[in-house]
């Protein structure tokens, strides 16, 4: 049963009649919660004092719980994708990047830095579609170079398990590094890089350009990364 998707969701016409048709469940489930604090010797304390009914816990948690993060993406002009990339940085409670990989040149026998999704941005936020929506409007020639934002169904297009998997890949400057294995049984086994989560996703690795192809789709293409293969094969 799922009467909110967020404790900060506003309260519409359906949500409240679900609450009201489930309101002796969810007074057990906020007794039995309060008990498992008592039995703890846990206290929620909001402006200094305890919070210790229904409403005062769930104001408390409110007050002290924070909003997930929401990832939205732009199809932008290539010549302005910086530039607006700079302009979203300089907004509060937003964050842009443009993630990026190591891929290995195998004319030049170097790797380099490139974009992994050419053409895109994206922007962490904690505001919700409605909120960022508005942020938009308000930007006007800000906003000059973006083609459009990608949507599903009028909604955020990055899902949860998408943010989840762009955590995995891409560390803190955003960027999705080498990783390195070998082959098991005709199998690759990772010994270092963000595929050691992803291992069991490999279905393909092209030695001569180090890049490995995975059963997983992200924005409409299959999912590649950089990989270093060791000689040795068990």
């Amino acid at each position: 049963m799922a009467v909110f998707t967020s404790m900060y969701d506003p309260m519409n016409k359906d949500k409240e009649k679900l609450m009201n048709e489930n309101e002796e469940l969810l007074k057990d489930m906020l007794d039995f919660a309060i008990k498992e604090l008592e039995d703890n010797e846990i206290e929620l304390i909001n402006q200094m004092k305890v919070c210790d009914d229904y409403h005062s816990i769930f104001e408390c948690l409110k007050k002290t719980g924070k909003k997930l993060m929401n990832y939205y993406v732009f199809f932008c002009q290539s010549l302005k994708i910086e530039k607006l990339y700079h302009t979203f940085n300089l907004k509060k409670d937003t964050e842009a990047f443009i993630p990026r990989m190591e891929r290995y040149i195998r004319s030049k026998d170097k790797i380099v830095i490139q974009n992994m999704f050419p053409g895109y941005l994206f922007i962490k936020t904690r505001m919700n579609q409605t909120e960022f929506d508005t942020l938009l409007l308000l930007m006007k020639e800000e906003r000059d170079g973006v083609i459009r934002e990608l949507k599903k169904e009028e909604v955020s297009a990055i899902t949860k398990e998408e943010i989840k998997l762009l955590d995995i890949l891409l560390n803190k400057q955003y960027i999705l590094v080498m990783s390195k294995g070998y082959k098991v049984n005709g199998r690759t086994k990772i010994i270092e890089g963000p595929l050691k989560e992803l291992e069991e996703h490999i279905v393909a690795v092209d030695k001569k350009s180090h890049e490995a192809v995975l059963n997983i789709e992200f924005l409409n293409k299959k999912l590649k990364a950089g990989i270093e293969m060791q000689n040795k094969e068990v």
